[in-house]
């Protein structure tokens, strides 16, 4: 959205004067006739003019010029103001400020989009009806005038219909959408327009127009929201006409709390109207709200809804089959559900009719555990039956508030997996059905099922048991197993759908037309788009399209290392990727493919637990992304951030830690270091590298992932690397934090710091191929050629904690754990087995010696090597003859916690508690040293999770590395 559309918008929140509706939680405080709100004009500043030479949108070559080329019924609007400054002209459906229409208007199919300017009325809540008629394929517009929202209503006892095709959708959308790039393909923001709202004639269990009204019968109204119009009734067979094959994009607005538009508002709708195929695409609020009625509904998508995507209240009984939803990070949940939630009426959640809709074959996939809401939550008194129902990345899986006594929702056939907590007061409910999984992985390939999700299918419900509306469809989910991305009930209508097919390559790459996706077995995605060098400003690679590397791409030119002084010459980028995507190395001969973020620049990998963005190499996707013994065949993954470094090779002279103390990294990766501690290169989520990593020398190599002089701003989280060719995650300085990491197959260390590292990691599994090195090979610096190197400041004083280390085999691997070249820190609650050696200290750098604290050493060649002298801190290394590891169904490596893992064989510790006392007992010397105030990083500690038993799990059912890993 333009910064001239949300002033738009914001003025127009401020000024409305509308009756007060309901939403799920609340009720209409009064009733009262539609008002159109409005804004004063002048609340939005005019728009800069255009450029000369200007084009776009406003030339397009279907506009309209003059009243004889619009439709008959329809109105001639010449030189509409667009929101970048220029004009055009418009059929509307209405003059400007909307109205109403009245008795029979078919639109038939215009090139150019048409107007839909203020509050248009399909027929009047007075008694004079209308029928109209939109053509397949037609598109409409909002016209986005300052201080007034644009609504489509469809009034009681009026029709409309509407109905697209699988390849000509009807598109209703918002002008800023066709500004963008002349095409309705919802690249713009949320909330730019109104919505589309239905108003029926069936039965409500609350009427708000005449209070002391019988619920569910035909004088129970309510007054919509946004001044929508009236409804309800006693027809529960009403007819509002037929709407099929229809995206509604950008829509929704909220007044305040108690009114808001949705995308789609069902407003006492009746089950004798067709609503089936329909997808509403970056909502304000919710996608889909039923407000009672008992209209039955097939094959919704609602993707990147602001608030909920599907919510009902007020008594609705119908009937949906077939819905996918898929949230954006930060959005709220998949249903938010209720009978009725009005605190102001005594027994409001056991009204009658009851809410109490029949579901079956759902797929709900939220925006983050940390961030979305509940993938269902079921209160104030709904009823509901769901089957076949897949709920996964959600901060919550399914809850139930049971507030009524006689409110008995039921799920069968439904897989509640991936999410930060699964189930929440909802056990009885879920241990009550039938086929119900709860945990364990979650496999899904974009939203089509995988072998987890097929697997569930012996517990599926035949939803045809279930109601005459339900078509065959005994699987879990709302895709057959058999469904392809180019094939399923999404295809050809609709948008944004991870691993659907794209319009084309997003700005920032471009089409390699001789390299399709295809020739990959197994690869659904329409195009290969090449990521040009460098990315500048921000660029988002889009689900649906493979991208590739052509040697090393740059995030951004390097802009220096003072964010107050940056490199004048710098180009910054951002670049964000979508769940799902696959980005891969070229594979040219000679060539090492590889993505590196410059300093000032960014990264934003957005994956998730079902859909993980992968990086990897052109001969992995020709073998289908098999597993293979392979490693080298891309470069990896480089962060180059401004966080402090204790050596300084760009500029030998500088003071280690300062502004002034760079470094040049290894393999032409670019410049690293400077003084910012809370440096913010991006984030990282749900991420897998695979095969990267290469040997140019002994002394120059790339790894998986090179985290070099990165900042504690930047977030990792839920990363693996598979099979990297030197090391598996390595730090060069800088104060990162990084959470849930795998690394499987490394040739060299999994983990691997050097150079004043000061960050933490938790949540580790390490699981070596045999022949490979060390779990973890930690420096504060080992360069030889510096007097006292390993005493250069800031020291590396990182905290790593619950990891599970799993060597490769006692006579082929290196240490489990080496700590030496004066690095201090912790390792805290860790397993280290199957390696040569297990744990050895170094220790030259006297006094420094880091603190190892609960920790189970057990199955090495050689237990112990040099440990004597470890931090007085240190405390209950255990070392036992072999480890008690159990297996976990579905996965090849022993990584269950067994009897010495666990109390009383050994005591974990606190990992908060554990860095505090490591911080607190730097010495003065270091604490006092000029250019050195890294050493004060109260914010590390923070980074930690009070997780108190020993390794990288909890028991076998934290399974916070399933779904999203590969070869484990």
């Amino acid at each position: 959205m333009t910064f001239k559309t949300s002033l738009r918008w914001a003025a127009l929140a401020g000024a409305a004067s509308i009756a007060l509706a309901a939403c799920s939680d609340t009720e209409i405080a009064s009733p009262g006739t539609a008002v159109v709100p409005t804004a004063p004009p002048t609340a939005t500043p005019p728009p800069p003019p255009p450029p000369p030479g200007a084009s776009g949108f406003a030339s397009r070559a279907t506009a309209p010029t003059a009243a004889a080329d619009c439709p008959a019924g329809t109105s001639f609007i010449a030189d509409l103001a667009l929101v970048d400054g220029q004009t055009s002209n418009f059929c509307s459906l209405l003059p400007l400020g909307g109205g109403t229409i009245t008795g029979t208007l078919n639109v038939p199919f215009s090139a150019d989009p048409i107007l839909l300017s203020g509050t248009v009325f399909v027929g009047d809540a007075a008694g004079d009806s209308a029928t109209v008629t939109f053509a397949e394929g037609q598109q409409f517009v909002s016209a986005s005038q300052t201080g007034i929202v644009d609504l489509l209503v469809v009034s009681r006892g009026s029709q409309l219909f509407a109905v697209g095709s699988s390849t000509n959708p009807i598109i209703f959308t918002s002008q800023q959408d066709f500004v963008d790039d002349g095409l309705p393909n919802g690249t713009s923001g949320v909330g730019d327009w109104g919505g589309l709202a239905i108003n029926g004639a069936a039965p409500l269990n609350e009427c708000t127009v005449d209070s002391s009204a019988a619920p569910g019968s035909a004088e129970c109204e309510q007054n919509g929201e946004g001044a929508s119009g009236l409804f309800g009734g006693d027809q529960s067979d009403d007819d509002s006409g037929d709407f099929s094959f229809i995206r509604v994009q950008h829509a929704g607005f909220l007044f305040t709390d108690d009114n808001e538009l949705n995308g789609i508002a069902l407003q006492g709708v009746g089950n004798g109207t067709l609503f089936e195929n329909i997808q509403v695409h970056q909502g304000n609020d919710d996608g889909f709200e039923w407000f009672g009625g008992t209209v039955n509904a097939r094959n919704l998508v609602v993707t990147g809804a602001e608030d909920d995507s599907l919510d009902w209240t007020d008594g609705w009984v119908g009937n949906l089959q077939f819905a996918l939803v898929v949230q954006n990070p930060g959005d709220d949940g998949g249903i938010e559900a209720d009978n009725n939630g009005n605190s102001d009426i005594p027994g409001a959640a056991d009204l009658l009719p009851r809410s109490d809709p029949t579901i079956s074959n759902i797929t709900f996939i939220g925006g983050g555990v940390d961030t979305s809401g509940e993938g269902i939550l079921l209160r104030d008194g709904t009823d509901a039956t769901i089957v076949n129902a897949i709920l996964t990345n959600f901060s919550q899986g399914l809850e139930f508030d049971a507030d009524s006594t006689l409110a008995t929702p039921s799920v069968s056939g439904t897989i509640v997996a991936g999410n930060g907590e699964d189930l929440v007061d909802s056990e009885a409910i879920f241990a009550a059905g039938t086929g119900n999984v709860e945990g364990g992985g979650v496999s899904l390939d974009g939203v089509l099922p995988g072998p987890a999700e097929i697997a569930a299918n012996a517990g599926a419900i035949d939803p045809t048991t279930l109601g005459p509306f339900f078509e065959e469809a005994q699987f879990v989910g709302a895709f057959a197993p058999d469904d392809t991305a180019a094939d399923n009930f999404t295809t050809g209508w609709t948008i944004a759908i991870p691993g659907a097919e794209p319009p084309g390559c997003p700005d920032g790459t471009v089409v390699d037309s001789t390299d399709a996706p295809s020739a990959f077995p197994g690869r659904t995605e329409t195009f290969t788009c090449v990521v040009t060098t460098p990315v500048v400003g921000d660029v988002s690679l889009t689900a649906g399209n493979l991208y590739r590397l052509d040697g090393t791409v740059f995030v951004g030119t390097d802009a220096g290392a003072d964010p107050d002084n940056p490199n004048p010459a710098a180009q910054t980028g951002s670049l964000s990727i979508d769940p799902g995507v696959t980005v891969f190395g070229n594979g040219a001969i000679g060539v090492v493919d590889l993505l590196t973020v410059s300093r000032g620049s960014q990264i934003f990998a957005n994956g998730s637990s079902a859909a993980p963005v992968v990086l990897t190499s052109r001969l992995d996707l020709e073998n289908g992304g098999v597993v293979r013994d392979a490693s080298g065949e891309i470069g990896g993954l480089v962060i180059n951030g401004r966080a402090p470094v204790n050596e300084c090779t760009v500029d030998s002279s500088a003071i280690a830690g300062s502004v002034d103390c760079e470094q040049n990294g290894e393999g032409g990766s670019g410049i690293f270091g400077g003084a910012t501690v809370d440096d913010n290169s991006g984030v990282i989520n749900f991420m897998q590298i695979r095969y990267a990593g290469f040997l140019f020398t002994d002394d120059n190599e790339l790894n998986a992932l090179a985290l070099q002089g990165v900042g504690s701003g930047t977030e990792i989280d839920f990363v693996q690397i598979l099979n990297g060719d030197d090391d598996g995650v390595e730090w060069f300085g800088g104060s990162v934090s990084a959470s849930h990491i795998v690394v499987t197959g490394a040739d060299d260390d999994s983990l691997d710091w050097t150079d004043g590292w000061t960050g933490t990691a938790q949540f580790v599994i390490v699981v070596q191929n045999e022949g490979d090195d060390g779990g973890i090979e930690a420096d504060n610096n080992g360069n030889s050629d510096i007097p006292d190197a390993a005493n250069l400041l800031p020291r590396s004083r990182p905290i790593v904690a619950n990891a599970t280390f799993i060597g490769g085999g006692t006579a082929t691997s290196g240490e489990g754990v080496l700590l030496r070249d004066g690095t201090d820190g912790a390792v805290v609650n860790a397993v280290i087995t199957n390696f040569s050696q297990g744990l050895e200290f170094d220790n030259d750098a006297a006094p420094i010696s880091p603190t190892v604290s609960s920790v189970s050493v057990s199955g090495n060649a050689e237990q112990l090597v040099d440990t004597a002298a470890l931090d007085a801190a240190s405390a209950n290394i255990e070392v036992f003859a072999a480890n008690t590891l159990g297996a976990i169904p579905g996965f090849t490596t022993a990584l269950a916690p067994g009897a010495n893992e666990t109390a009383p064989n050994i005591v974990a510790a606190n990992p908060v508690t554990v860095c505090e006392a490591e911080f607190a007992s730097i010495p003065a010397a270091e604490a006092d040293a000029d250019g050195a105030p890294f050493t004060a990083l109260p914010s590390q500690c923070d980074q930690l999770e009070a997780a108190e038993y020993v390794g990288a799990l909890e028991d076998e059912n934290d399974l916070w590395f399933a779904g999203w890993t590969i070869g484990l």
